[in-house]
């Protein structure tokens, strides 16, 4: 396997800075949602409100599949400004659905996950940020593990037995191990893009999306496995 060419000073100094502006934007981003989750718990009737109804619920899902969407695809042709409001839209979205969620599983097992959501992430982070080694391979399988946990979604959908504890469990952790080495391979990927990117700015809002969704669906895989609910 390749491994990457040590920075220089300079290099090393540039590529601070613009790892410090990614974990930024990512812990604003976290922030936005967490005060979302928050203010919607505390206003059970919103949550109630938007279970009721059909086209509330869905048009939130839909839209925050759309901000997605459109962030991953046309992120080269926005400017910063665009790109970061687009990533607050995300983010606010989240929050949406997390205030739902925070009725469904109790309030100690959502600590517990956050908890060792964001010590596991810190470590996994440090460790694509440190390697030497590339780590391609371990990106790959785990987009493939990603993939096989979106058609398990889907199909849960439609199949009843999808729904149980025990799927439950065994999808998340598989979620852990796909979301634990993403976290990995995603902060070694951004550290290139501080070289070889066009736009800095840009590059930093969207290395922050990327570790801001491995966060988050390592926090959804981790409470998954706390099922008591």
């Amino acid at each position: 396997m390749r491994e990457y060419n040590s920075f220089s000073t300079a290099q090393t100094t540039s590529l601070s800075g613009f790892m410090n502006k990614v974990y930024l934007f990512m812990t604003l981003g976290l922030l936005v949602t967490a005060a979302i989750a928050f203010y919607f718990h505390q206003h059970p009737w919103l949550s109630q409100a938007i279970m009721r109804s059909h086209y509330a619920f869905y048009g939130i899902i839909i839209a925050q599949l759309g901000s997605w969407f459109v962030f991953s695809r046309a992120v080269r042709n926005l400017n910063a400004p665009l790109c970061f409001l687009l990533f607050l839209t995300y983010s606010v979205l989240t929050g949406l659905t997390f205030g739902i969620i925070s009725f469904v599983y109790t309030a100690e097992n959502i600590g517990y996950a956050f908890a060792i959501t964001a010590g596991s992430f810190f470590g996994l982070s440090l460790i694509g940020y440190v390697v030497k080694k590339d780590l391609q391979a371990v990106g790959t399988f785990c987009i493939m593990g990603l993939w096989g946990l979106i058609i398990e979604s889907i199909l849960a959908l439609f199949i009843p037995a999808l729904r149980g504890n025990t799927m439950e469990l065994t999808m998340g952790a598989i979620g852990v191990i796909v979301f634990s080495g993403l976290t990995a391979y995603d902060t070694q990927k951004i550290k290139s893009m501080a070289v070889y990117a066009p736009n800095q700015e840009v590059a930093a809002i969207t290395g922050a999306f990327m570790l801001y969704l491995d966060f988050i669906n390592l926090f959804l895989s981790i409470l998954r496995l706390f099922s008591r609910r």
